[in-house]
């Protein structure tokens, strides 16, 4: 509600999901969330910062998506 109060069009923007500290999170529950979030996106990742898990695939899908100008 509050996106699309904001400013008009906003709330018809892709939407990317990160998912954050995922070495902290039982995977069952990491595995609700990205379920329940498939509703909004199919672009979430999952990843661990600290780790490193993940963050190649994120980086590499924002730079192509920075170079279509679909961000």
């Amino acid at each position: 509600k509050e996106v699309a109060e904001y400013k008009h069009g906003l709330i018809d923007k892709p939407r990317y999901y990160a998912l954050n500290k995922i070495d902290l999170v039982d995977k069952d529950e990491i595995d609700k969330i990205v379920a329940a979030l498939q509703a909004e996106s199919k672009h979430i990742f999952t990843i661990s910062a600290m780790q490193g898990d993940g963050c190649k695939d994120l980086v590499k899908f924002l730079g192509k998506a920075l170079n279509r100008k679909t961000i």
